[in-house]
């Protein structure tokens, strides 16, 4: 399966997030085609460079997942995270967040 990363961080710790999300990905088999990473900026806006990337790139068929740390890592604001699971939705893609395979809550269905 084709995955993408995603990480944000506002305290530098983006390149903690990415070496995870590559062990996992790596763990269970899974090929990561890109890695996208917004760093020092907040969760209120999703107009983040690293977020807006892989919109684009979700719409160009590059990946059939996303992987992140947590659903925050996407958006705290609910609204907006719903948003982002719609149209990454539209794309047929999908959101894996890696505390979800941990036991932790669900972004998505």
């Amino acid at each position: 399966m084709k995955v993408a990363i995603y990480a944000r961080s506002t305290c530098g710790h983006g390149d903690v997030q990415l070496e995870h999300l590559r062990a996992l990905a790596a763990e269970r088999g899974w090929q990561v085609v890109a890695e996208y990473v917004d760093e020092a900026i907040g969760s209120h806006t999703l107009d983040r460079s690293g977020l807006q990337e892989l919109l684009d790139d979700a719409e160009q068929g590059d990946f059939e997942r996303v992987l992140v740390a947590d659903c925050a890592r996407l958006s705290r604001n609910p609204k907006q995270l719903l948003r982002l699971v719609h149209l990454l939705a539209q794309c047929e893609v999908k959101i894996i967040c890696q505390e979800n395979l941990e036991g932790g809550m669900k972004c998505t269905g």
